[in-house]
């Protein structure tokens, strides 16, 4: 007898231990970030296309040749409200199969832009 109540005593504690976790509440933190990112743009050839931040993750960095980034009011403004922040052009290195890859897919899918290529780039 003596040894049930001591099991139903160390039931009751454990059980209640286990309600008192469950009854912790935290509260839930949410940051939220108000930052504006710069325009995301793709140098294929003549042609320039839009990228976004989702397939800018796509990228992989072997493939990069080149990297430019217009901060530059003056050359910003050729590229209307979304170039306000900054435009960044990556040109992919010729000769990677994936790269081209990208390119590809991203011609098929992807706003072309029709501002002309900033003074600095050299087409090849």
């Amino acid at each position: 007898m003596k040894q049930m109540i001591m099991s139903l005593c160390v039931c009751m504690v454990l059980a209640s231990g286990s309600v008192a976790a469950q009854g912790v509440w935290e509260q839930e933190q949410t940051v939220n970030f108000d930052y504006s990112s710069p325009l995301l743009l793709l140098q294929d050839g003549k042609n320039t296309y839009k990228l976004d931040s989702r397939e800018i993750n796509k990228i992989d960095s072997e493939w990069i040749d080149e990297v430019q980034v217009i901060k530059e009011t003056s050359e910003t403004e050729k590229y209307g409200e979304e170039g306000k922040y900054g435009v960044v052009i990556l040109t992919f290195k010729k000769d990677v199969k994936e790269a081209k890859q990208y390119a590809r897919q991203v011609r098929r899918k992807n706003e072309k832009v029709a501002n002309p290529v900033p003074k600095g780039v050299i087409e090849k």
